[in-house]
């Protein structure tokens, strides 16, 4: 079994690239970034070892952990 590493986030624009170039000097781990409804969608830009799924409409942090 491999680890991932899974975010749930919702409008968290401000702080997101920093958190993701944080992840990515410490450990080469997978990350599963969830967008829970952010307006504007979520961006991971640059950032190769991330997965990014979107819930339509904002759902919960619950929710989003169960669907990663």
């Amino acid at each position: 079994m491999k680890p991932l590493i899974i975010i749930p986030a919702f409008n968290s624009h401000k702080y997101l690239e920093k958190l993701l170039g944080n992840i990515a000097e410490i450990t080469d781990t997978p990350v599963l970034l969830i967008d829970d409804g952010s307006i504007p969608e979520l961006d991971i830009g640059r950032h190769n070892n991330i997965t990014l799924i979107r819930n339509d409409v904002n759902t919960g942090k619950g929710y989003s952990l169960l669907r990663g």
